[in-house]
């Protein structure tokens, strides 16, 4: 197996006041599980690095009930970002490993023909718009720590 090094693709910013990216950035990282046989236990797992660097965060999340994975990666990310503006954050950097959410977030391919996708699209902007900046990057599933969380 040939050994790859992962380089990291860079933050684009979806929300926020500030013009420019801040110098102090919280790092958020977040993933979903998704049983479907018990869809009712879904939950998020993330870790947030503060602003400051001082705190570490690592939380799981009770999602409650989705309807597929997909529902799961979206319900998970948003309650990932609320979790962060309740600790004061307001300068955001989070990354996730579901290109399908990423991708939807970045390029505002909105609105999706999810219905599911629509409301969490719009409820993760109305959280930007409270943050000086919200950006958003994809990593693969081997760097997303969250993961280790869920197991």
């Amino acid at each position: 197996m040939c050994n790859i090094n992962y380089q990291p693709m860079s933050f684009v910013k979806i929300a926020g006041k500030s013009i420019y990216r801040p110098p102090i950035m919280a790092h958020l990282q977040v993933d979903a599980s998704y049983k479907h046989h018990i869809p009712e236990q879904t939950k998020c797992g993330l870790i947030l690095k503060s602003g400051n660097r001082r705190v570490i965060y690592q939380e799981i999340i009770q999602l409650g009930r989705v309807k597929n994975a997909s529902e799961a990666e979206w319900a998970g990310l948003y309650s990932a970002i609320h979790f962060a503006l309740e600790q004061n954050e307001l300068t955001i950097e989070a990354e996730n490993d579901n290109l399908g959410v990423i991708s939807t977030l970045i390029t505002k391919n909105y609105p999706t023909r999810h219905t599911y996708a629509n409301h969490y699209y719009r409820k993760i902007m109305e959280l930007g718009s409270q943050t000086e900046w919200l950006g958003l990057r994809w990593i693969p599933r081997r760097v997303n720590y969250a993961d280790a969380l869920l197991r």
